[in-house]
């Protein structure tokens, strides 16, 4: 899906984004590279060392592209939205941290679409 076939609306692409985050082991892949990211991230700080920050954002696509490429067998739609996709990594990551189901929140996303198709 290309950037201009994507929902501005921030609910509308997150319903999205859980549709390419079916599989639970893709959503765990994706939490662990941003927990991974976000300590290195402190860590260049702890130990003064800035390039090492440089490393955050490759940990991070490496364990969600994997889960992408492997996984889920789909696109990530990092390529076509980064900014989104990374805030909707960040709410996945938040709500798998706190113990709220994703898997919940597929099921919605899953019911609105239905809805809206009158199915």
């Amino acid at each position: 899906m290309s950037a201009d076939h994507l929902p501005t609306d921030p609910e509308e692409f997150w319903n999205i984004y859980l549709n390419e985050h079916r599989s639970v082991a893709n959503r765990w892949l994706h939490v662990l590279g941003t927990v991974a990211s976000w300590a290195i991230f402190v860590t260049a700080f702890v130990i003064q060392n800035y390039w090492v920050i440089l490393l955050a954002p490759l940990v991070g696509y490496l364990f969600a592209w994997t889960g992408h490429l492997f996984v889920e067998k789909n696109k990530p739609l990092t390529l076509n939205a980064p900014f989104r996709s990374l805030k909707c990594d960040y709410r996945l990551t938040f709500l798998t941290l706190i113990g709220q189901s994703p898997k919940t929140n597929l099921t919605v996303a899953n019911n609105e679409e239905e809805e809206s198709r009158g199915d």
